[in-house]
């Protein structure tokens, strides 16, 4: 979820997870059985900073397919839902506070930062095109990157 604050910086994340510890991501998860993308990201938020946040709306779609040739496979195919909230208040900042057995580090970060480190871990991949921060045109509704010999990604 892009969440910002009063000064418009972005909420940026590293998790404990051992293949992703040193990315900084947007705060969210994967969705569980049952459950919608809006409740994925709502529940994850909650869990990993303690904020009860609504999703306002989906700014940005991505599939990733990466392939089974990959030596390991690490990782499966996946559709990542981007979704806005609401700017937090000062208030809201204060009651932020990660999950220290999920959240490694958090930070706040100017919205063109923010942009390159998403680009960092998914090059080529326009994860952050439309977020509330960025004042580009958007892109196109269907984009098709080849990322590398094992991933495609797809943004909708």
């Amino acid at each position: 979820m892009a969440i910002t604050d009063p000064y418009r910086r972005v909420l940026m994340l590293t998790p404990r997870r051992a293949h992703t510890s040193h990315k900084w991501q947007l705060p969210g998860s994967t969705v569980r059985q049952g459950e919608t993308p809006q409740e994925a990201v709502q529940r994850a938020v909650n869990v990993q900073l303690g904020l009860d946040l609504t999703p306002k709306s989906i700014t940005a779609v991505t599939w990733t397919q990466v392939s089974t040739t990959a030596s390991p496979p690490t990782h499966r195919d996946r559709v990542c839902f981007t979704f806005t909230t609401s700017r937090l208040s000062l208030k809201d900042v204060a009651r932020i506070h990660p999950h220290h057995e999920l959240v490694r580090s958090v930070k706040w970060v100017e919205p063109a930062r923010a942009q390159q480190l998403l680009d960092q871990h998914r090059p080529g991949t326009p994860v952050a095109e439309g977020l509330p921060w960025t004042h580009t045109q958007r892109s196109p509704a269907y984009n098709e990157t080849q990322l590398t010999p094992y991933a495609r990604t797809v943004t909708c």
